[in-house]
């Protein structure tokens, strides 16, 4: 839970950063918007890898366990 509110906080202060830089006229909305997009991609590439590594893992220990246990 404590995670989450991180991200949420994180993810606010980059949302609004690169809309006030846009508002500024330091760079194009186009660039702004595609920046957020590629991070969001990114972070959801991230959490996918991490994620199947994970159930990887869970899918072989379980698989060591059934084996064990017909063994048996």
């Amino acid at each position: 839970m404590a995670d989450e509110a991180l991200f949420l906080l994180l993810h606010n202060e980059m949302v609004s950063g690169v809309y006030k830089s846009a508002e500024q006229g330091e760079v194009e909305n186009g660039r702004c918007i595609t920046k957020l997009e590629n991070m969001g991609f990114r972070v959801g590439q991230g959490l996918i890898e991490r994620a199947s590594m994970y159930f990887r893992t869970t899918n072989f220990v379980c698989s060591l366990r059934c084996l064990q246990e017909n063994s048996i």
